[in-house]
């Protein structure tokens, strides 16, 4: 594992060692648009001294919104789903469970955004796949239906293990290791836009 190889100064980051504290998240979303796509599901894991104290899934229902058109819905929700199948995976999302079992977007968004600062505050870790397009989206959702002006993790405030699963493959590679002046996010953007030959990060 490339953690194996991070410098004491880098660790701190992070805190020194490997954190038993921190909360997982992943997005589900209609595509990997930012200006167009809009999140679907939210899942977290919150991870407290090594033990799960909360765990969510939260499904989010654009179901008769008044500025997303259930015409483009039901067709993105149908793109997903053939696209997943033909990577071999399914899709649990449709149309029919948004209504049935989802929240309506204002109260979803915004209790997302509470959920994060309270996150922030609490100075714990984000751990993400492919981090920076959970940042992104997440931002481009709550400013996009004016909940907030934005959203970060902060310069130190995760890890990508995306980029983790790449780097541990190319550990004699110099790009894939910390370099002086680096935060969390100058590292994993270094990474995660590192061609390496043959390596290939299951996104």
């Amino acid at each position: 594992m490339i953690v194996n190889y991070f410098p004491a100064w880098f660790r701190n980051l992070y805190g020194g060692v490997w954190p038993k504290s921190y909360v997982c998240i992943d997005c589900e979303t209609t595509g990997f648009s930012f200006d167009r796509d809009v999140i679907t599901e939210w899942g977290h894991c919150l991870v407290e001294d090594g033990k799960i104290t909360d765990q969510l899934s939260l499904v989010i229902d654009w179901t008769n919104h008044a500025t997303v058109p259930d015409h483009w819905l039901r067709s993105k929700l149908h793109a997903v789903r053939q696209g997943m199948e033909l990577a071999g995976r399914k899709s649990h999302m449709t149309y029919e469970r948004m209504q049935k079992e989802g929240l309506k977007p204002a109260k979803a968004l915004d209790f997302l955004l509470k959920y994060t600062q309270t996150i922030k505050a609490k100075q714990l870790l984000f751990v993400a796949h492919n981090a920076k397009f959970e940042e992104s989206m997440l931002c481009a959702n709550l400013m996009g239906f004016q909940i907030a002006p934005g959203f970060t993790f902060g310069d130190n405030g995760f890890l990508d293990t995306e980029c983790i699963e790449k780097a541990s493959q190319a550990v004699d590679n110099p790009r894939v290791h910390p370099q002086k002046g680096d935060t969390l996010r100058k590292y994993f953007h270094r990474v995660k836009y590192t061609r390496l030959e043959g390596i290939k990060s299951n996104q």
